[in-house]
This record gives C-alpha cells, structure tokens and sequence, in this order.
C-alpha cells in the first residue's frame, strides 16, 4: 500500500511539474527596424514599463540606445552614436567606442560601460551624457574597455576593465582599483576578475580565477568560481566551483540578485569526449545568503548545448534563464527545475547565437545578436499564481526559512479530507508530519530542519508545492 501511495505522489508532483508547460509564454517581435543584422548588447529596466537597450553597429547606421516607456511593447531610438572613421573618411569597423553594458537605474540615471576605459552617465533621462574616462592609458596605449557595468545606487557601483574591478562611491567623479586580497591567495597568484555584481551597497560578488604562469602560455590555476565580500572588500569568501567538476572548463557567465540576499549564477562546463570531442552543460547556482554560500542546484543537458549564459528573475519563483542559438528554459520554483520556453525552427535559432534577459514587470524582455528584441506574455495563471486558485490551500512564506502557515479554503473543506498534514520532497519520500485538527482554518508549522529544496506538502487530497530556503 505505501508503495502504492509513493507512486501515486510521484504522479502528482510530476503533473505540477510539468503543468507550467499548459501556459507557455508567448513572444512577440517588438523591435524597430534596424537593419538585418541588429547586434542588441543589452537591455535593462528600472521598473515595469521603463527599459533601455543598447544595440551594436547594424548595417543601417551606427551604435544606439533605443528605449521604451510602455513595458517593451513599442521602442524608440532614444540616442544615436556618431560614425567614426579614419584619416581618409572611411568608417572603422569595429566602432572604437562601442557601448557593452548599461545600468538603468531610475527615470533619470542611465550608466553605459564603454570601450578604450570610458563610461557614459546620464542625470536627466538620457538627454545628455557625460563622458568619464575610468581608466587611464599606460604609456600611451589605449586602455581596456569597461564591461560588467553594475551600479548599487546613483553613487555606488564599479566595472571591470583589462581583468580589474574599479568601483566608485561618489558616481564616478572618482574611482579606484579594488585590490582583492584574502589569505586562500598564494602571494606568486594573480587574481583575475571576469564579471561581478553588487547585492548591497557594501555586498560584492566577483566570478573570477586564481593562477600563475608556469611557462609561456601555460598557466596553472588555483581557484575559479565566485568570491563575495559583505563588508566592502575588508573580508572575502570563496566558493571554488573547480571542484565541483572533473571537467576540461568550468564558467560562469550571468550574476543576477533578487535582493540583498537571495541571487542566482548560470554557466556552463565542458567536457572531454571519448571520440575527442566537447559535451557542453549549463549551470544554475543558488545563494540565500548574499554570496556567503553558493549551491549547485541544476545542471542542464537539453539541447542546444551550449551553456546557460543570462539569468534573470522576476520574484523568488518566477525566471528565465538563456543560452546560445535560441535556448530559453523558465523555472517558477525558484529555479530548482527548468523547462523549455521556446521552440525555434533552424533558422531562427541561428540567427540568436547570443541572448540576453530582463523584466520589465513580470514581462520578459529577451534581446539577441540578430533577431531583434522580443517581449514576453504569460497567461494570467502562469506568474504568481496564488495556491487558492489552484486547490483551495494557501501557505506562506514561500520560499520558507523557518515556519509556514497553512490556511484552509473557508469553504468547500470537509473534515473527511485530512487530520494530518504531510511533507514530501521530490523523490516522493515523506520527511515531516503533524497532525491538526480537521476544524483548524489554519495552522503554523515548523520547517527549519528541512534541507534547501523544493518540497510538496499534502492535506487530504490537496498538494501545494513550496521552496525551502
């Protein structure tokens, strides 16, 4: 008989699993016309309706910003770059003054990193710009481009330039080199930043590596994964994802944080093959804790595979998460299961050899190198559904850290449905109960002991999936 009840809450669980695939979203192309080979770099937005998107050299003019003001339905130009050219008036390819990454933080401050150390801000909306060179040229060479723009507040923020993080607290009128120093780090390493993020105003995140040459082109390496500083650089700690994989590379490439607590990484590893190939996966990591602890909570096999390479979400349940060549899976469990969102023909996955995704609101915004813009709708069931809407339970918090609440429909419950309420975790297995009595509207219940995970609790007949944090 319990084998019996096991299977049957196997079939449950793997219905509300797979329910969400019933409301795929739909997309709709919402970009101007700008030439056939429109290379969006990057699309932010500070709210539900205001987004702005920068857009490399197309074949009909020059580097732009585009935006929009009613939630990615209809953009605008909103800036256009000049053509740059050289001594004899012809246009250099690539533009020496591309723009890469873009923060929008409120109606009026807009930061876009740019090549050669520079970086555009904007106070009043994008009207005007300012030109901050960050980075100073070494014996006149020209320096790094800036990339990886992230700014916590008009004032605090940083970038990265040729393998540095630079960060501010004055908005760029003056910047430093932030020299990352921890005592995991042999003194003969250099430590190399590739991307970073800020959770709160002194909460740094910075994906990196740790190596020395040992020869000419040949470097042995320490430690690769990400390091976080809550404190603003005085103290660091390590999450060395090497060691997660016997692999030939292990990357990651998106950083995103709901808050100042909860945040998402994605990437990729690529393995060896027998035949002397390459067998590519994605990564999803997870943190509860600003960066303190980071866990490996999904690797994905699906084709395409080439990596998961932007991550995004919309609340602690609902995101997105996007690859190569038209690879896009949503999670609304917080990302701890991932199904695929989009079906392309050849063509069209060709054309998006890169993607990159945002929220404005709970619509998706996905940018791509040659398929233009494109916004996403869920139907109305699909994001933030309420747990009453589906069977009458509703529970709170969720995601839970320590207690949650169970209320009962008012109305429709008979005592006959339930005594007792049970906890299962994916595997069908039963991990906690309590009894209540079958009057009680609603009853508090201790979780803390649970492990991080996702969790399906049962009254009677009635499941409601939540995310343990």
């Amino acid at each position: 008989m319990r084998f019996v009840m096991k299977i049957i809450l196997l079939l449950i669980i793997s219905f509300l699993l797979t329910e969400p695939l019933n409301s795929q979203t739909v997309w709709e192309k919402v970009n101007p016309f700008m030439g056939q080979f429109a290379r969006f770099q990057d699309v932010r937005c500070f709210d539900n309706l205001n987004c702005i998107g920068i857009v490399e050299n197309t074949d009909t003019c020059c580097d732009r910003i585009v935006k929009t003001t009613d939630g990615g339905k209809t953009w605008f130009t909103h800036y256009h770059e000049k053509i740059y050219t050289d001594d004899t008036g012809m246009p250099i390819f690539p533009n020496p003054m591309y723009m890469n990454s873009i923060d929008y933080l409120s109606e009026d401050h807009i930061y876009i990193s740019r090549s050669r150390g520079k970086l555009f801000k904007s106070t009043d909306g994008g009207i005007t710009f300012d030109t901050i060179q960050v980075v100073e040229s070494i014996e006149g060479k020209n320096p790094s481009g800036l990339y990886s723009l992230d700014m916590y507040d008009s004032l605090v923020g940083g970038a990265i330039s040729n393998s540095h993080l630079y960060i501010t607290d004055d908005g760029w009128k003056t910047s430093k080199n932030l020299s990352i120093e921890a005592e995991f780090i042999p003194d003969d390493y250099q430590i190399i930043a590739h991307s970073f993020i800020y959770s709160g105003k002194n909460q740094i995140t910075v994906y990196f590596r740790v190596s020395k040459e040992i020869s000419k082109n040949n470097y042995h390496v320490l430690y690769k994964g990400l390091i976080t500083s809550i404190n603003s650089g005085e103290t660091w700690y390590l999450r060395d994802i090497l060691k997660d994989f016997n692999a030939r590379s292990v990357q990651i490439t998106s950083l995103f944080f709901l808050d100042s607590k909860i945040g998402w990484a994605s990437g990729q590893v690529i393995y060896d093959t027998d035949n002397g190939g390459r067998l590519t996966h994605g990564l999803v990591y997870k943190t509860y804790d600003s960066g303190i602890t980071w866990d490996l909570i999904h690797v994905d096999e699906t084709e395409p595979t080439f990596g998961l390479w932007d991550i995004a979400f919309y609340d602690e349940l609902n995101g997105i998460v996007v690859g190569k060549y038209g690879k896009l899976l949503r999670t609304t469990d917080g990302g701890y299961t991932w199904f695929r969102d989009a079906f392309l023909d050849n063509y069209s996955q060709n054309m998006r050899v890169v993607q990159k995704i945002a929220f404005a609101g709970e619509n998706p915004i996905l940018s791509t190198f040659s398929d233009g813009l494109w916004r996403g709708t869920y139907t109305p069931s699909s994001v933030n559904e309420s747990a009453e809407t589906v069977n009458g339970l509703s529970l709170y918090p969720n995601p839970a850290s320590e207690y949650i609440t169970i209320t009962k429909p008012s109305e429709g419950f008979e005592p006959s449905e339930g005594s007792e309420i049970k906890i299962f975790n994916t595997l069908g297995e039963c991990v906690l109960k309590e009894s209540i009595h079958p009057m009680t509207p609603s009853h508090r219940m201790n979780v803390e002991s649970l492990p991080r995970g996702v969790y399906y609790l049962r009254i009677g007949n009635r499941t409601q999936m939540f995310v343990k944090m």
